[in-house]
């Protein structure tokens, strides 16, 4: 399989329409969801440089090929650290192709591993003078932790520099601190203080969370730290209350030092996405786009049809011959279960997918599971147009701090 895929599991939710794998990370962090999901995970530049060479003759039937001479941006990576020590030299030729194709590109990273070729690549895309955007993992400031937890991933005062850096040469920079493992820091608050004076653009802040799966393919050492993140994975527990109060006050503690803060609903967080856009002209939409929108073109209690949705959303994506692209896999990364209820075509356009995932509640990003919207319920049913599409509240005064 090619490196170079469709964003198909990010859809509604991040702005890039492609998406880059690698190597199993060498940054051999613990709890990565991508290392363990995949732990034989290996490069196929093979096919991916054949997929970039045939793109032009095949994008009026592969979607790939289609996003790929659209030039819309590529994220590098949401599976691997595109500068570890693993990593970096197969990504050196893809970033020079990406270049030579004028293809834009954008980086998570937790920085460079510790062989001078990592951080020669990551000096040259950096100072090259095209603004990018950089999603920086900062997940402690105690040492210690971290080398028995991320033991090839930079220090944190080498994430430090790199945010400096970044923005000493004018790139839009999210630090991430995800997961937020309390433990792990010894003054999260001064820490954000420190994200902030370096001026930063924005900080994402999430929760540790595991799957079955993950859970299979950890060490003994991972299992041991992780244990109650493992039971509750295991016992399908609800959140942890403490620990998610902890967050929420991180998270305000962020927004009042000014720093944007992000996590994965949007209520009174911020569309913290929106500091990349400027070096992305030519992106795909995001949920919280719309949500801005709603914000300025709705009041609280309004209602919000179809039409409100299909006319913000449609212009914004490539438009589609009929039967021709698979795009089945964007309702299939978020809904698996929908399968077993719907006949869901594999071959559709933007706009088919669009009327599907409005309609369909179990699709995570149904507006129904993002605040601000509600559904309309009448006697038990929902209220629905005349096209027997739903329809939604804009109720941002029905929401708090917090709620995700």
């Amino acid at each position: 399989m090619s490196d170079l895929r469709v964003y198909f599991g990010e859809f509604m939710r991040q702005f890039y329409a492609l998406e880059m794998s690698g190597n199993f990370c060498s940054h051999a962090c613990a709890y990565c969801y991508a290392n363990l999901n995949k732990p034989d995970r290996a490069a196929n530049p093979t096919a991916t440089l054949n997929v970039l060479k045939t793109a032009q003759d095949r994008q009026h039937k592969d979607l790939l090929a289609r996003l790929i001479v659209e030039k819309y941006p590529v994220v590098m990576s949401n599976h691997i650290d595109p500068f570890s020590n693993s990593n970096w030299r197969i990504y050196r030729t893809y970033i020079d192709i990406f270049r030579a194709m004028k293809i834009p590109f954008g980086f998570q990273t937790r920085g460079a591993g510790k062989q001078s070729g990592a951080k020669d690549l990551l000096n040259d895309v950096i100072t090259d003078g095209v603004p990018k955007a950089f999603f920086v993992s900062i997940t402690g400031d105690d040492e210690k932790t971290l080398r028995l937890l991320e033991p090839g991933a930079p220090s944190y005062k080498e994430r430090l520099d790199l945010v400096e850096k970044l923005k000493a040469y004018n790139h839009p920079v999210i630090v991430a601190i995800a997961p937020y493992i309390p433990t792990w820091w010894r003054d999260i608050d001064a820490a954000l203080r420190t994200i902030h004076s370096l001026k930063a653009d924005a900080v994402f802040i999430t929760l540790l969370h595991f799957s079955l799966k993950q859970i299979a393919n950890m060490t003994p050492k991972a299992h041991a730290h992780f244990s109650d993140a493992i039971d509750k994975a295991k016992k399908h527990e609800e959140k942890n209350e403490p620990l998610f109060n902890e967050a929420e006050r991180v998270r305000r503690t962020a927004k009042d030092i000014g720093l944007l803060v992000g996590s994965y609903s949007q209520n009174t967080y911020d569309n913290i996405w929106r500091v990349f856009y400027p070096a992305y002209p030519k992106r795909f939409p995001t949920l919280y786009d719309f949500v801005d929108w709603c914000a300025q073109h709705k009041q609280h209690g309004d209602l919000i049809y179809w039409k409100d949705y299909r006319d913000f959303f449609l212009p914004k994506l490539p438009k589609l011959q009929p039967n021709t692209y698979k795009l089945d896999s964007y309702i299939g990364a978020s809904s698996r279960q929908l399968w077993s209820t719907y006949k869901v075509p594999a071959k559709m356009t933007y706009h088919q997918l669009l009327q599907l995932t409005w309609k369909e509640y179990s699709v995570s990003y149904n507006p129904i599971n993002q605040p601000p919207f509600l559904p309309l319920i009448e006697n038990g049913k929902f209220l629905t147009d005349e096209q027997n599409l739903p329809i939604f509240q804009y109720s941002p005064k029905s929401f708090t701090f917090g709620q995700d």
